[in-house]
């Protein structure tokens, strides 16, 4: 019996884009294991219309789950429409590091990335809850038109901005240190 049993390894294929749906059936009639293609929410505005789209987060990418450190690799890599397996060196595929915790935060929510919740204090963007609240810190830009906010995240050690959206809960406030 395997000392990892219960235990969850991430990895990443790197696929077609647009032909994610069809490698996701491929991959869960072969190997039925959990598999994502992360989407985020944001606001999209249309003729003055605000509604809520989903867009994919990484184009391409798909990220699956298994308990398997063994996991037959080679036959990842031939299904139709993908490309290749992510790996850190010619062997090593199983995500580790910022890489996992964000996967398994892709998981958590189902591959969906809602919109945080926020307001405004003293100018800044101050998360309540959701997806950007560890990442508050490192929010780059705000887009206050648009609701969305860039992180800066980190896979496979590249650095990748991100606009996320969110939504207000207060009206903006003064910090009482004034």
């Amino acid at each position: 019996m395997s000392e990892a049993r219960g235990k969850r390894f991430y990895g990443c294929l790197f696929c077609l884009t647009g032909e994610e749906n069809e490698v996701i059936a491929q991959l869960k009639k072969r190997f039925d294991m959990p598999i994502i293609s992360p989407v985020r929410q944001h606001y999209f505005r249309r003729k003055g219309e605000f509604s809520v789209v989903e867009d994919k987060v990484f184009p391409g990418y798909l990220f699956f789950s298994t308990e398997d450190p063994e996991l037959p690799v080679k036959e990842l890599e031939k299904l139709d429409g993908v490309i290749r397996l992510l790996r850190y060196d010619a062997e090593e595929w199983i995500l580790s590091g910022e890489d996992v915790q964000m996967v398994e935060e892709f998981f958590r929510n189902n591959g969906v990335i809602g919109l945080s919740r926020g307001r405004f204090v003293d100018g800044r963007l101050q998360i309540i809850e959701g997806f950007l609240k560890p990442y508050e810190k490192d929010i780059l830009k705000v887009d206050r038109r648009h609701n969305a906010a860039m992180i800066k995240m980190k896979l496979n050690n590249r650095e990748v901005e991100l606009w996320l959206g969110y939504e207000l809960v207060d009206e903006e406030q003064k910090s009482d240190d004034d």
